[in-house]
């Protein structure tokens, strides 16, 4: 909304213009997906949106790894991952 709060408005010609930036870099980033993965564009985007999703929550420290940070396989509760097994 900074647009409209400080009374600063793009001219359709820059819309147009940031919006094909995004596109062409959204293009791009899929078709390397799909030449690393070897997969069809379908897949390589629904992992190039998975990946992002996944990073964005790892940098907002949404997940937890059950193991305690010793690698492995997470587990269902923080106290069960490190053998405590008295209630909270």
């Amino acid at each position: 909304m900074v647009q409209e709060s400080y009374s600063f408005f793009w001219d359709e010609a820059r819309v147009h213009e940031r919006l094909d930036q995004k596109l062409t870099k959204a293009y791009h980033t899929v078709q390397e997906a799909v030449k690393e993965k070897g997969v069809h564009p379908r897949l390589a985007a629904m992992v190039v949106g998975v990946a992002r999703v996944a990073e964005a929550c790892k940098l907002r420290g949404w997940v937890w790894r059950g193991d305690g940070g010793r690698g492995g396989t997470a587990s269902a509760s923080p106290s069960v991952a490190d053998g405590d097994q008295t209630t909270p």
